[in-house]
């Protein structure tokens, strides 16, 4: 492979001329890509570093640390990798109406022709996504399409870069620098502000975005010239809130901005904004915003939702929430505007069992509003979930704690009352007694707090605290809770595995062509064994379209998201070779069918073993040979993860 470096070092160690065309053999490139390197190399220096003529190249300057390490840094990076490079050809194509050269666009990234002639192609492909077409006069390529459909593009791949990459691309996209990005969160934040509008983090992003974008176009003079569906949108907040912002950015970039271009912001604006409503919202204040059917299909949503999972009955106050965000949600989806979301791999990874929840959401709205959601989307929804569960989840694992004392002057009283503040319902306390008189040989309860050091046989923990019980004590009292709780959470989750992990439901190296056939092989065995009916093979197929349900890198736990198994079980797969399981690979595969019967238990099954499968323990799984070393290695991968080694 050719390097500045290595280009410099070979023509230093020759000392003289070398061939253009034995040169470019001996790096394996083109002699057109070896020139390339070497106007560059050129232009990155105050004095010519290579000479070049007929007889071929030589170096000028002899070697040394600084020419190895200053003047072979070019001012500007070449783009690697075939991603890198489409989007710098997209960079070219999307401001050169004329379109541009394949050789120039080979030169300037350093690649062989044919390298780039397999990058256009990839563009090519990914144009096609957004309406537009890659086309091919002799050597020159055009990017041809709709303004908006170009400007759909730069979207994308702004946002493909990450925030860094979104602050350096936003910063050059405003030519004149009038703003750095700080400054234009800033400008929208306050023009939504002054009408009373809310944008979370990732809504403004997607405003300051657009707005980037719409003000370089304009610059280049492309406009958009397609009309917008903007049917009461003049009216509204969104509206003010686009013609404030656009003024502001008019009074300092000096240029003109089309009706069209305020229809266009208004429009983003209102998708990724919504009416403040404090921090709670009620349902008479949704309707003040809403429509019926946003009411309706969010009811009916969760009433589905509750009876597939086996979920308590969710309050106004969350279907009131979730409704504003479908508002907005299904305004995207038919504008073709959905909001990124950098978190959205790490919610599924994270929290599958929220994420299962958000998919089977997101499906049946879009059943009911005739509306695609991606996954980007989905994970927003998931939040709303999470957050609900975070608020009103009753804890299981509830620690017993007993409090011993010395009997003077009630010391223990203030004790308890401390505890029950900082614990809550998290701890019961089972027993008070004195120190003197117990029986420790007898004392039967999770946690022991005493004033002296005492054998409890029958205790988890032991924390001796002083009389007057100090911060201190107080902290070796929590952290004996904490530990408490996550042995009980691990001892709870193996009792649930070993009910619905089955010898029966264990294969090794059980392949198929597609994932798709796998899942039909494994429901076709389920029903065979009498726990599921006919119609659960396309209900997993079903869920499976919708979202990948690959995690982790090596593992696929594919289900359907509604109650189909006559009994719950876990069918595992564990092959040496992995299977494409979408856009990832999987070498464990977990078949999961649940029944209505024994949802808490199973629950509890189903979340731990994900995060286990989901962590460093999946490859040492995916070793193991029989079904009894999987259990045992799974079992001990569970405790070790609530910090108890096996």
């Amino acid at each position: 492979m050719v390097t500045d470096e290595a280009l410099l070092r070979e023509l230093a160690d020759k000392d003289d001329w070398i061939g253009a065309s034995k040169l470019a053999k001996t790096f394996g490139v083109t002699t057109r890509t070896l020139r390339s390197y070497v106007r560059r190399i050129n232009g990155s220096s105050k004095s010519k570093v290579i000479d070049s003529s007929h007889r071929g190249y030589r170096l000028v300057c002899p070697p040394n640390s600084l020419l190895f390490s200053k003047q072979t840094t070019p001012t500007s990076s070449v783009p690697e990798g075939q991603d890198a490079r489409v989007s710098h050809l997209f960079a070219q194509l999307l401001t050169l109406e004329q379109g541009a050269g394949i050789y120039e666009l080979a030169d300037s990234l350093c690649v062989a022709d044919s390298t780039i002639m397999s990058d256009l192609q990839h563009a090519r492909e990914m144009a096609r996504a957004f309406n537009l077409t890659l086309t091919r006069q002799r050597d020159i390529v055009r990017l041809e399409g709709t303004e908006r459909s170009k400007r759909r593009l730069i979207s994308h791949l702004m946002t493909e870069q990450g925030d860094l990459g979104f602050v350096s691309l936003t910063s050059q996209l405003l030519q004149k620098k009038s703003y750095s990005t700080l400054q234009l969160n800033a400008l929208i934040a306050k023009a939504l502000e002054d009408e009373g509008l809310y944008a979370s983090d990732y809504g403004l992003r997607n405003i300051a975005l657009h707005l980037s974008i719409m003000l370089n176009r304009i610059s280049q003079g492309r406009t958009v010239s397609e009309l917008v569906d903007t049917q009461g949108l003049e009216e509204s907040a969104a509206w003010r809130a686009a013609h404030s912002i656009t003024i502001t950015a008019i009074s300092q970039c000096d240029m003109p901005i089309p009706k069209n271009e305020l229809h266009y912001l208004a429009l983003i604006v209102s998708v990724n904004s919504h009416e403040g409503y404090g921090t709670r919202s009620s349902i008479d204040t949704a309707k003040a915003y809403l429509n019926e059917a946003d009411l309706h299909a969010t009811r009916q949503a969760v009433h589905a939702l509750e009876q597939a999972y086996g979920l308590e009955q969710f309050g106004d106050d969350f279907i009131a929430r979730l409704a504003i965000h479908v508002h907005s949600l299904v305004l995207r989806a038919k504008g073709g505007s959905y909001l990124p979301n950098p978190l959205a791999e790490k919610t599924k990874a994270s929290y599958p069992l929220i994420y299962d929840m958000s998919v089977f959401l997101a499906n049946k709205l879009s059943d009911f509003f005739d509306i695609k959601v991606n996954e980007d989307e989905i994970a927003f929804l998931a939040f709303h979930i999470g957050g609900h569960f975070e608020n009103v989840f009753i804890d299981q694992d509830i620690v017993t704690v007993s409090v011993l004392h010395m009997g003077y002057n009630d010391l223990h009283v203030t004790l308890i009352e401390r505890l029950q503040k900082m614990f809550g319902d998290a701890i019961i306390i089972a027993r008070v007694d004195s120190v003197a008189r117990v029986d420790s040989a007898l004392l039967r309860s999770d946690i022991v707090v005493t004033p002296l050091p005492l054998q409890v046989p029958l205790a988890e923990r032991v924390v001796v605290v002083s009389p007057l019980v100090s911060d201190d004590d107080l902290d070796a009292i929590r952290r004996a809770v904490d530990s408490v709780r996550s042995k009980k959470q691990a001892l709870r989750a193996v009792s649930a595995l070993r009910q619905f992990i089955r010898p029966e439901l264990f294969r090794r190296n059980c392949y198929a062509k597609t994932h798709y056939e796998l899942i039909e092989l494994l429901c076709d065995d389920c029903k065979e064994k009498g726990l599921c009916d006919s119609d659960f093979r396309e209900a997993v197929l079903e869920r499976e379209r919708l979202s990948s349900t690959a995690f982790g890198g090596m593992c696929a736990a594919p289900h359907s998201v509604r109650l189909f198994a006559r009994e719950s079980f876990l069918y595992l797969v564990v092959n040496d070779r992995p299977l494409k399981w979408g856009n990832q690979k999987a070498n464990i595969i977990l078949l999961i069918g649940t029944s209505g019967d024994d949802r808490d238990s199973f629950k509890v099954a189903y979340e731990e073993l994900l995060v286990v499968l989901a962590e460093s323990y999946a490859a040492d799984l995916a070793k193991c040979t029989t079904y009894g070393a999987f259990v045992d290695q799974l079992e001990n991968a569970i405790m070790i993860e609530h910090d108890f080694a096996p």
